[in-house]
């Protein structure tokens, strides 16, 4: 197991779509936030009276943690096929590795790869927003409270969001078609549950158990005690889930 970390990381760090998702993301980031502002300047200019979008910098930086969800899902599709398309997978696979080690090796070193894009990303986007604002935001009080559990439930929500996109990516062994079907489920499935929701007039607030709901939810700073318990379940069994049947696929599945 640590020789396959080692093997995945030093493809990890050696690899130039690492650093071009991250740094085409953090720009995207950074360019949201610039279009807030001469969004603002436009409309006060014409004489609307309406608050500034961004309070602080930290309020606009936090959201990359919620926002991420996108570019994750093309890297890990992206680092996990590539491994069968250039024959090294198979090459692993014939010296004797295990493949539930081999997997679980690929998702410990993709979330590390999700927490450097999320993280990078954050700092972008906060540098922007001061840079308009002038105000950095607090790390104490009830803000500093709900930033680092924030930034607490969505690491760990990012690690079952990973294992998911990885299972994916493993299962289908296609590039252009993991990343299509990665990105189309974080919009179906939000609107899958919220058709069930629908149909059931609300009675059972499905919702509340999509992952990409519970990650997009603590953008609104009311979350309650209760809403961190239920994306702490939630991340779980997605996790749980997608690492048994990811592992389970891929045992099954010929390695060419």
């Amino acid at each position: 197991m640590v020789s396959l970390l080692k093997a995945d990381f030093f493809r990890l760090f050696k690899s130039k779509s690492l650093y071009i998702c991250t740094l085409a993301w953090a720009g995207i980031f950074a360019l949201e936030c610039l279009l807030l502002d001469l969004s603002y300047k436009v409309t006060a200019s014409q004489g609307f009276d309406m608050s500034y979008p961004i309070p602080d910098a930290l309020s606009y930086g936090i959201s990359a943690f919620m926002g991420s969800s996108t570019i994750i899902a093309i890297f890990v599709a992206i680092f996990a096929v590539s491994e069968f398309s250039q024959g090294t997978m198979k090459n692993l696979v014939s010296k004797g590795f295990s493949k539930a080690h081999i997997f679980l090796s690929k998702l410990i070193v993709l979330t590390v790869a999700a927490y450097f894009i999320v993280f990078v990303t954050f700092i972008a986007g906060t540098v922007c927003a001061w840079s308009f604002t002038k105000e950095f935001g607090s790390l104490s009080g009830e803000f500093g409270k709900y930033l680092w559990r924030t930034i607490g439930i969505e690491l760990y929500l990012i690690i079952a969001l990973t294992a998911l996109f990885l299972m994916v990516s493993m299962s289908i062994k296609n590039m252009a078609a993991s990343i299509a079907i990665n990105i189309l489920g974080l919009s179906f499935g939000r609107i899958l549950f919220s058709l069930l929701e629908y149909l059931v007039e609300t009675k059972i607030r499905f919702t509340d158990y999509s992952l990409t709901n519970n990650i997009a939810f603590f953008s609104n700073q009311q979350a309650t005690g209760g809403d961190y318990i239920r994306a702490l379940i939630v991340g779980a069994v997605y996790l749980i889930i997608s690492v048994a049947v990811g592992i389970f696929i891929f045992k099954k599945s010929d390695v060419k």
